[in-house]
């Protein structure tokens, strides 16, 4: 983990992790598997009578065990702030300068990918003024057919803002309820508990959400309430789990509850429970994992577990401060993933609209190999998405210090030497965990 960041002018003292970088580039590129795996036909569909192509097709579908990683890594990050404020006390984090940082990082890249895609692949159905500000205020999700041609995949984004304008509301929820206990371990368990609650009502949700009524699309494909927040929200209160955890165990690792101790003692552990639940989604019964057809409930309530301990599994070794092992320096923090995390938001905003306007064309009426299709997909993705990062990201990162006050460099709130009174070695960091 890199060094502290002191900025004066900054809520609290901020850290960058190369790891957490190094996992946004490592998920956005499974998603970009994904995807190109569905429009190559790998993937089968059976509306389009194909039946996929063998295990290469169940693998290439069940990579989305990957994708609740980035809700999860959302609620720790945009949450730990607060639950260092909530445990300590001290420096209570500023929601002006909060929103500021959101906005900057979020709405100039997204409103340039919205505009492009309304006028080069839209430009027949747009004829009004709510279709141009309906998915630049992303409220997209919200009506039946209405995300554009080439933003399918932008229902996370607006799942995510909900979320961001959301998260100082709950926070301060959180923080009411929990300053009332006197001492430190009764306020982390009165973080912990309410957050549990979401994480059942996404379960409910989404299970209910795969139940017949919503599953009579002749296409097989997801109904307009697959794409809204309620599904999501328990995947993001993990993350803010984790986050109390990770607060606590940096301000009084002698009060951690002994499962997160766990966890940093066994890291590379944890690593290889995500690769046996991997196996595990690969082979469950309950659907047939070559098609990319809208699943029953039975194999929805599996997934949303299955989906959920995957993502946990891989990042809450990640957040145990103090701990490095050499699995996740080897596979995240090298030069490679870390170019793809610093570009990852821009190459998962442009890679749908990259397909449908280069890449398919190229290839059409036949389209090519996997291998084909994905290496000129990711080169054009790259290209693009590198562009978009120099362009238009990074001048508004730089607008972070006067606005948002805190570094360009994105990172994660700490606590100062102050907060940290009591330094037992409560969380021994491991022989597998030495860098």
């Amino acid at each position: 983990m890199g060094a502290a960041a002191p900025d004066p002018a900054s809520d609290r003292p901020r850290k960058f992790i190369p790891e957490l970088e190094g996992l946004r580039g490592a998920v956005v590129l499974l998603v970009v598997l994904g995807h190109t795996g569905v429009a190559t036909s790998v993937q089968g569909w059976s509306y389009m009578h194909s039946t996929g192509n063998g295990v290469w097709a169940i693998m290439l579908n069940r990579v989305a065990v990957a994708f609740p990683i980035w809700f999860v890594m959302t609620g720790y990050l945009l949450y730990r702030a607060f639950a260092l404020y909530t445990l300590t006390g001290e420096r209570k984090p500023n929601v002006k300068r909060y929103f500021w940082r959101r906005a900057l990082r979020i709405l100039p890249a997204y409103w340039v990918l919205t505009i492009t895609a309304l006028l080069v692949l839209n430009r027949d159905t747009v004829h009004g003024v709510w279709e141009w500000v309906r998915p630049l205020l992303l409220l997209q999700i919200w009506e039946k057919g209405a995300i554009p041609m080439g933003m399918m995949h932008t229902w996370s984004n607006a799942n995510d803002f909900l979320f961001y304008l959301a998260m100082p509301a709950f926070a301060w929820l959180l923080h009411r309820y929990a300053r009332r206990a006197e001492s430190h371990e009764a306020r982390v368990k009165r973080l912990l508990v309410p957050l549990a609650v979401p994480v059942f009502i996404g379960f409910g949700f989404f299970t209910w959400l795969h139940f017949p009524q919503f599953r009579d699309d002749p296409m097989k494909l997801w109904p307009t309430q697959y794409f809204w927040p309620m599904s999501y929200m328990g995947w993001l209160s993990v993350g803010m789990m984790l986050a109390v955890l990770s607060a606590a165990a940096e301000t009084r690792p002698d009060a951690v509850p002994r499962v997160y101790r766990l966890i940093g003692r066994h890291p590379a552990k944890l690593w290889l429970g995500a690769l046996l639940i991997f196996v595990l989604a690969c082979l469950s019964p309950l659907a047939d994992y070559r098609l990319v057809d809208y699943v029953a409930a039975p194999a929805a309530a599996a997934d949303y577990w299955l989906f959920l301990a995957f993502s946990v599994a891989v990042f809450a070794p990640l957040t145990v401060p103090g701990v490095r092992f050499r699995l996740a320096g080897l596979m995240l923090d090298n030069s490679l993933l870390r170019f793809f995390g610093r570009i990852s938001y821009s190459v998962y905003l442009w890679h749908i609209f990259v397909y449908a306007k280069f890449v398919g064309p190229l290839f059409a009426p036949e389209i090519g190999g996997y291998w084909e299709v994905l290496g000129v997909e990711l080169a054009l993705c790259v290209m693009v998405g590198y562009a978009s990062y120099i362009v238009v990201e990074k001048p508004f990162h730089m607008l972070r210090p006067r606005l948002g006050k805190a570094p360009v460099e994105l990172s994660v709130a700490v606590s100062t030497p102050a907060e940290t009174p009591v330094r037992a070695e409560a969380v021994r960091a491991p022989r597998d965990a030495q860098a």
